[in-house]
């Protein structure tokens, strides 16, 4: 055998491997495809979400808002961790006042991502749906960064209004409008909260400016105009002259036109049936649902439920559910719970599953069924399973009924369904509060502590509930007022901003 092969010989061994190069050649080239597929999948994916983002952003300033939602929600489906479609989600969210907004613009300030004006959306949203407390933290973050910015001035001042602490919302309300003395939404503000102030000089300069802006065709004329007709201490004389500019006042819509009703009530309480009548005419023969709802709702805020039920009629509220939640309280408010338990077993009604659920457990409990009240809350929950603004409504609701179990455990699996579990656990801690036993909202302290460490919030409601707790073994809780032995202001006295 010779040592070295002949062509012949070398030309069958290239033969013979060259199926096996080839095939390791296309496996190398596939797997580098691959390989090279997943990053250029990445950007491709990042790049669609974010072109999604921009068109969600310019439908917005378009004022296309069902349009841009749809844009927004297919860039977050897309790709949930892209600020940019975090942001515009949110930003569709917040203008519908949805409370699932928060969760969004929490997660784009953890991202790092987040604007000033990302971050003070939140805050003036988490105000609007009642959540003040859930504002404070980016609050005085924001005080923190920009301590004279009129803006935060502002945001802090209507958060403590909210709060319902005065004394911090006249200081926060001054310095914003010291820092911005233009700015006539800050000098109507402020003039409201010293309208009785107790120093005649500020209460005088005041009362001018809010007279002399409700004298303007604007909407900030048409706010202090608002903030005049609900004052009880006007003259018969300032009165008229209040109903005559909400009479002719070019952007006066329907909040206006009932204020317009409550005025000339007040100035011939005599003509009360008449005008109420007149209204009640007017009303159930227009077109506008909203106007409509709206009008049904101030009948059912008066105790006129019979005037409701004229207004709106049942062929009518089974038209819309705005049209119908009016009208089923009306009957609620007048006892009437069979007759409304039997048009929610109709299944005409225009209501989700956990409306009705609920709706109907509170007409069996009202009428005696205790089984069947059970069955309809148990229902009720299940509805609205990991739906969070479903279970927010429901926690509320069954709250307002008494049913605080069932309120505990719609605040429990709305815990279970958020990224932010903060708001409803702070709403769970308030419920605890108010109904619980101490070892139950020790527990809860406890829980929501090791979730969030470092919130001193937190800390000083244990701390504060220990020492009640040791008072009340030794006999001194005596010694504390009503509001400080009340577990309900364990954490509702820790220091907001910074002044």
């Amino acid at each position: 055998m010779a040592l070295i092969p002949n062509s012949e010989q070398a030309e069958r061994g290239v033969r013979r491997w060259r199926p096996l190069l080839l095939w390791l050649l296309a496996v190398s080239l596939l797997l580098a495809g691959v390989c090279a597929i997943r990053p250029a999948y990445v950007a491709f994916k990042g790049w669609r979400t974010r072109a999604l983002a921009a068109q969600a952003e310019r439908l917005m300033g378009e004022g296309r808002w069902p349009q841009a939602a749809e844009k927004a929600q297919a860039a977050w489906l897309l790709k949930p961790t892209e600020p940019a479609a975090l942001r515009a989600l949110a930003r569709t969210l917040t203008h519908n006042t949805n409370v699932t907004a928060l969760q969004l613009w929490q997660q784009l300030s953890a991202s790092g991502h987040a604007s000033v004006q990302d971050r003070r959306a939140f805050v003036e949203l988490a105000i609007r749906l009642g959540s003040p407390r859930l504002a404070l933290g980016e609050l005085r973050q924001l005080l923190a960064d920009s301590p004279h910015e009129p803006a935060h001035l502002w945001l802090a001042s209507q958060c403590f209004a909210a709060l319902g602490d005065r004394a911090q919302t006249l200081h926060y309300a001054t310095r914003a409008r010291l820092h911005d003395p233009g700015n006539r939404q800050y000098q109507l503000f402020l003039a409201s909260l010293r309208y009785d102030s107790s120093e005649t000089d500020k209460r005088a300069e005041a009362r001018n400016d809010v007279w002399s802006l409700a004298n303007e065709d604007s909407q900030l004329g048409l706010e202090a105009l608002g903030f005049l007709a609900r004052r009880p201490d006007l003259s018969l004389e300032q009165r008229r002259e209040i109903l005559s500019r909400l009479e002719q006042h070019p952007l006066a819509g329907i909040t206006h036109r009932l204020m317009i009703l409550e005025q000339r009530m007040l100035l011939a309480p005599e003509q009360r049936e008449a005008i109420l009548n007149q209204a009640v005419n007017h009303y159930r023969t227009i077109s506008d649902p909203a106007a409509l709802n709206s009008f049904a709702v101030w009948l059912n805020q008066r105790e006129e439920y019979e005037r409701t039920l004229v207004a709106l009629p049942f062929e009518t509220a089974l038209q819309r559910r705005e049209l119908f939640l009016p009208h089923a309280d009306a009957l609620a408010s007048l006892g009437r719970w069979e007759e409304l338990g039997r048009i929610l077993d109709g299944r005409r009604v225009p209501l989700e599953t956990v409306f009705v659920e609920a709706f109907q457990a509170r007409c069996a409990t009202k009428t005696g069924n205790a089984p069947a009240a059970a069955a309809h809350w148990r229902r009720a929950l299940l509805s609205a399973e990991r739906k969070p603004e479903q279970l927010h409504w429901l926690a509320r609701y069954a709250e307002k009924a008494e049913e605080l179990a069932r309120a505990r455990k719609a605040w429990r699996m709305l815990i279970g369904c958020v990224t932010d579990a903060r708001p409803a656990y702070q709403a769970l801690l308030e419920l605890t509060a108010k109904s619980g036993e101490a070892t139950e909202l020790a527990d809860l302290l406890d829980e929501m502590s090791r979730r969030w460490p470092d919130d001193p919030a937190l800390a000083w409601g244990q701390a504060r509930l220990q020492q009640l707790q040791s008072q009340s073994r030794t006999g001194d809780a005596q010694t504390s007022d009503a509001n400080n032995r009340s577990p309900a202001r364990l954490t509702t006295g820790s220091p907001g901003p910074d002044k």
